[in-house]
């Protein structure tokens, strides 16, 4: 074997990159705030405004919990995923069938931990993405396909999927547990995006594996919510802008 073929050899058994849910998220957002978030996280500021945004969408998801009676909260442990994936599975096989909180999934190195896995009564379960949005937004629909496709790989019957959204965005404590839930049933939607979710996760690892991509900064960096990395990169732009007038 050739110094080529040892090459290309050590390639096709290297690991995959793996990837969690709000990665590929991030990729699809920009693929320069994926590259940013594996290779220079440090560069990341994240302000408080989007802090507050986290611990309200946090919040959202502990209440969607206690309005859901029964369920199992299976504890997220990054040290110990292969022991969260099989806490899930006990859960999905028990006799007792109940709902489960967080369930971790791995498919070809996709990482997810589904909000909320609900029994349907018929051997099924029904997954729901809880959101603190007033309505079903696109990149929402984008990570239901996300825990489709991984779901589907690891033979778990899936017969709904909604995003269960709030009628107000919680902006403040003081409206917490007035906070009315509701399930916008989008199977259909994501069933159409789920064969795409292979080609997006290739693309997705092939831009971590790269250098750093050239991208411009644009709209993009503050919707359809504030990269931690534009400061960085409207930094960036500013010197290469300021290099090019020089040398002009």
């Amino acid at each position: 074997m050739d110094a080529t073929e040892k090459s290309s050899s050590s390639l096709s058994l290297s690991p995959p990159i793996r990837l969690s849910k709000s990665k590929i998220a991030a990729f699809e957002h920009c693929p320069k705030r994926l590259w940013l978030q594996i290779h220079r996280p440090d560069l990341g500021r994240i302000d408080e405004a989007t802090l507050q945004l986290f611990a309200r969408g946090h919040e959202v998801g502990q209440l969607a919990r206690v309005r859901t009676p029964g369920g199992i909260l299976v504890e997220d442990d990054h040290r110990n995923l292969v022991g969260a994936i099989e806490h899930t599975r006990q859960l999905l096989n028990a006799p007792d069938q109940r709902p489960i909180f967080e369930a971790a999934f791995q498919r070809d190195g996709v990482v997810i931990r589904a909000d909320i896995l609900e029994p349907d009564g018929w051997g099924g379960w029904k997954l729901a993405e809880v959101k603190n949005s007033a309505s079903v937004k696109p990149y929402q629909l984008l990570d239901a396909a996300t825990q489709a496709w991984v779901l589907r790989g690891s033979d778990i019957c899936i017969s709904s999927i909604v995003i269960r959204h709030v009628e107000r965005p919680l902006r403040s404590q003081r409206h917490f547990f007035r906070t009315r839930f509701i399930d916008a049933d989008v199977t259909a939607d994501v069933l159409q995006l789920i064969f795409q979710r292979k080609g997006v996760i290739d693309r997705a690892r092939a831009v971590v594996r790269a250098a750093e991509p050239h991208i411009q900064p644009g709209r993009h960096c503050v919707r359809p919510f504030r990269c931690e990395f534009r400061e960085h990169c409207a930094a960036r732009a500013a010197v290469t802008a300021g290099r090019s007038t020089q040398s002009e």
